[in-house]
C-alpha cells in the first residue's frame, strides 16, 4: 500500500493526464494517484483507462465539486497520509522526504506551491498533506471528526477552511522543501479554461461562505 494517496478530484482536462502521472513517477514511489471524475466525463475517462490510472467515480451529476469529490476519495482510500490537490501541479524530486518524513505527528503538512504568497509564508494550503488518523479524530473542516472538506462550497475558500481549522488545532506545518508546483493560469503556467472560469464565478459566494463558517467556529 502507498503511503500517501493523493487524491485528484477531475473535470474535462483529459490533456493533463499523462503529464500529471509522468510527474509523480519520476519523483517518487512511495506515493499514489487516485483520479476522481464524474461518470459523464467521457473524454477524462477515456485518458484516464489509456494510462491505466486508478479511478473513483463520483456518480453524482448534480454534484461535481473538487469538495464534494475530494470527500468521495477520502472514503475510498486507506492509506495513512492523503494528499489533495488539482491535476495541474508538478511533483518535484523530494516532496515526500521533505514532508511526512519531517513532520510524522502533524495533521496537515502545507507543500510549496512556487506560487501563493500565503502558503510560501507559512500561513496557507493549497495542497496540503493530512494524516489520516488526525482527520478521522478531529476532521480537516469544522463539520467535525472524519470530514476532510465542507461540501457547501464550489471550489474556492475550501482550502481557508482546511487551513484554520488545521492552525486552530496546533496541527498545521510548512514543508517549504516539499515543492508540489501549482501550473496555474494566475501564475502564467497554464491557459485559461471553462473550468478554471467556473472557480473564479463561484469566489464570492465561497468567500461568503467561509467568512459566515469563520465567524462562527473560529471566533
Amino acid at each position: 500500500m502507498a503511503e500517501i494517496s493523493i487524491i485528484v478530484p477531475v473535470r474535462e482536462r483529459a490533456h493533463n493526464v499523462a503529464p500529471l502521472i509522468e510527474s509523480l513517477q519520476a519523483s517518487t514511489d512511495r506515493a499514489e494517484l487516485v483520479f476522481v471524475a464524474d461518470a459523464d466525463d467521457t473524454a477524462q475517462l477515456w485518458a484516464l483507462e489509456r494510462h491505466n490510472a486508478d479511478v473513483i467515480l463520483n456518480w453524482d451529476r448534480d454534484r461535481k465539486t473538487f469538495p464534494v469529490k475530494a470527500n468521495l476519495g477520502y472514503r475510498l482510500t486507506d492509506s495513512p497520509w492523503i494528499m489533495l490537490c488539482g491535476d495541474d501541479v508538478h511533483f518535484h524530486p523530494g516532496w515526500v522526504e521533505a514532508s511526512i518524513d519531517l513532520y510524522p505527528d502533524a495533521g496537515l503538512i502545507s507543500t510549496n506551491d512556487l506560487g501563493n504568497s500565503r502558503v510560501r509564508r507559512g500561513e496557507h494550503a493549497v495542497h496540503p498533506i493530512f494524516r489520516r488518523t488526525w482527520v478521522e479524530t478531529n476532521g480537516a473542516s469544522w463539520d467535525g471528526a472524519d470530514t476532510l472538506c465542507h461540501e457547501g462550497y464550489g471550489h474556492c475558500f475550501v482550502d481557508d477552511e482546511w487551513s484554520t481549522v488545521a492552525k486552530q488545532a496546533g496541527a498545521f506545518v510548512y514543508a517549504p522543501d516539499a515543492i508540489v508546483e501549482h501550473l496555474h493560469p494566475v501564475w502564467g503556467k497554464a491557459k485559461q479554461d471553462r473550468i478554471y472560469r467556473i472557480a473564479q464565478q463561484q469566489m464570492d459566494i465561497d468567500r461568503i461562505r467561509f467568512q459566515r463558517r469563520r465567524r462562527a467556529y473560529a471566533s
